[in-house]
């Protein structure tokens, strides 16, 4: 495993907050795009939406397509030549690995390109798919070739250098629209703290996990990477970074430690706005899809991470 990927991993994820500019996932020749949703403040607007054109949603699949056996990989992507971008912004874009043991991927959306790394210190052998990466906008279906690959950096478990080949081997969109209007009046609401901890007496040095609030009526105060989210472990070395999808009712939680933390602990407390219905914890479903303790080895199983509090602000 190449210790300069291991530091990539780590970099791309401690700078993984992208530009700080906010995501535009279209090309279009809409007539009229207005959008509020739960986002800066207590909403009292109507929100409509007229498209012009079709709206894809794509999941782009990568692999590495030789025989080689992987311990570190590193590689850009680039898609600067088509409309659309990736789901989600920086470090919270909405990948997720298919093989090694961690992955860490960032959007850089100013460069339009996707920079992602694995790391399996047992190793990973092609040909195998990787990573798989929600892209959408409104443009016609993107074909595996508008995704042109750099690798940039790859070794064997050993240490020695590696050839392995990386591309996008398939591109499955769903497509829907021509022109729609929307509207939607939501009123004011209340505000809720919604707590999230770990819960396991564990070390981690980087932890993951969704959480997918479908069922609950409502949605987290602010919008992508700016959701009114904190985390008590922010600073002296950790690092934590949110990404929320109003359209996938799911919030993103990413938080990295060189020196680790061990639970039980907080990591997250977000602000929760519902019209007049107060959230129930039954109402949060949480998924962690990624843990590893401060060394980089894996955590398994994963660590259990649950929703410790709903207090009313």
């Amino acid at each position: 495993m190449d210790r300069t990927i291991v530091a990539g991993v780590m970099l791309l994820m401690l700078n993984g907050c992208g530009d700080g500019s906010s995501k535009s996932n279209s090309t279009t020749t809409s007539t009229s795009i207005t959008t509020t949703s739960f986002g800066d403040s207590l909403p009292t607007t109507t929100t409509t939406t007229t498209l012009g054109v079709s709206v894809c949603a794509c999941d782009v699949t990568f692999s590495v397509t030789n025989s080689e056996t992987l311990g570190a990989l590193q590689y850009d992507t680039s898609y600067a030549g088509i409309g659309g971008g990736f789901d989600g912004d920086g470090g919270a874009v909405d990948c997720t690995r298919l093989a090694g043991d961690f992955a860490a991927f960032n959007d850089i959306e100013a460069e339009a390109r996707l920079s992602s790394a694995i790391i399996s210190p047992a190793g990973f052998t092609g040909p195998i798919d990787i990573a798989r990466c929600r892209y959408s906008g409104a443009f016609p279906s993107p074909v595996p070739s508008d995704f042109p690959i750099v690798v940039t950096d790859q070794s064997r478990p050993d240490f020695s250098p590696a050839n392995a080949t990386v591309a996008v081997t398939d591109v499955n969109c769903a497509c829907a629209g021509t022109t729609t209007t929307t509207s939607t009046t939501l009123g004011s609401g209340d505000l809720y703290t919604v707590t999230f901890g770990l819960d396991d007496a564990v070390t981690v040095g980087a932890l993951q996990f969704f959480v997918d609030y479908g069922n609950a009526v409502g949605g987290f105060l602010g919008r992508g990477y700016d959701v009114s989210c904190t985390s008590p472990l922010a600073g002296s070395g950790s690092f934590a970074s949110f990404n929320d999808s109003d359209s996938l009712d799911r919030l993103n939680v990413a938080a990295v430690s060189i020196p680790g933390f061990t639970g039980p602990i907080t990591v997250a407390e977000c602000a929760f706005l519902t019209p007049g219905v107060p959230p129930q914890a039954t109402d949060f479903v949480i998924t962690v899809v990624d843990a590893s303790a401060p060394d980089l080895s894996p955590i398994s199983p994963f660590p259990t991470v649950s929703l410790s509090a709903i207090t009313p602000q």
